[in-house]
């Protein structure tokens, strides 16, 4: 690599006075599902709290991570603020905006089960909102794929931490995981430390280095610098089946869009499609070793 084409060094600002503390901010979209109603424990083999096969047992799996220790479920709670630019809505039809690629009839569902008013009234459906008013979404925690929650501290800064995240461990949120996520994870790890925000992804199957902002400030210019491409370099081994026919080096620039449900170009697992319609895409990969059938 010449020494012109080096990541920028990221300057993080100076330290300022901290704000009012606050939940451990964790920026995903929760998917429509996580509000889907609470599961039955499954303690038979091969059910939620089986360990996935292979796994090694002295890990902290979290298979009950979603019950307080005397066995009752833990409370997910979400918080839904009405901006000024959605006022005047109806109830149900704000919560979509909330809670994308959910029916009306499971929307106004959620407003009869799950949704109250922070006073503790109950709204309808067809109740107008305005600016401020508060909402909030409780359910009973279901039980969530087993999944590693050990992981690595890489590099402790006063401002950042680098975190070496395993395999299998979702980043955030998500439809299946609340308390088995990285971010759960370091809260619990972290309490005392209620700013941290993670300033990147991994996919949930990929294990590898997560650069974690311990202030509001260090995770803005932390970001500031994932998003403008040339000061932070991403590396990635990977192991691939077949033999590529580039002899060593070789630059991949096809765009990328996300896989759309339905799609018969779609693999399993396989979130990211290259074809027309997709954002630039820019990657240069090196062959490390072949082996028969795979690299």
């Amino acid at each position: 690599m010449k020494r012109s084409d080096r990541p920028r060094p990221v300057t993080l600002p100076a330290v300022e006075p901290p704000p009012p503390p606050v939940s451990v901010v964790d920026e995903a979209e929760p998917e429509a599902a996580e509000l889907d109603d609470a599961g039955e424990a499954d303690d038979a083999p091969g059910g939620a709290f089986a360990l996935p096969p292979g796994a090694d047992p002295a890990l902290d799996w979290g298979l009950r991570a979603h019950l307080h220790p005397d066995g009752s479920p833990r409370i997910i709670e979400r918080h839904l603020v009405v901006p000024p630019e959605l006022a005047g809505l109806r109830l149900d039809h704000f919560v979509k905006t909330q809670i994308p690629r959910l029916s009306r009839t499971r929307i106004q569902g959620i407003i009869a089960d799950q949704l109250r008013r922070a006073d503790g009234h109950a709204p309808k459906p067809a109740t107008i909102v305005a600016a401020g008013d508060h909402y909030l979404l409780r359910r009973a925690a279901q039980p969530e794929p087993p999944c590693p929650r050990t992981f690595g501290v890489l590099v402790t800064d006063p401002r950042l931490y680098v975190v070496d995240k395993p395999a299998g461990l979702p980043v955030h949120a998500s439809a299946k995981f609340y308390f088995n996520t990285l971010t759960r994870v370091l809260a619990e790890r972290f309490p005392d430390q209620p700013e941290l925000q993670i300033c990147h992804r991994l996919d949930r199957e990929t294990s590898g280095c997560l650069v974690v902002a311990r202030d509001r400030a260090a995770a803005a210019a932390i970001k500031d610098a994932f998003a403008t491409k040339d000061r932070v370099r991403k590396q990635y081994l990977a192991i691939v089946h077949g033999r590529p026919p580039w002899d060593h080096e070789h630059t991949i620039d096809l765009p990328l869009r996300v896989a759309q449900p339905g799609d018969p170009t779609k693999l399993t697992h396989v979130r990211m499609l290259a074809g027309p319609g997709g954002l630039p895409a820019i990657t240069h990969v090196r062959v490390e070793r072949r082996t028969a059938d795979r690299a």
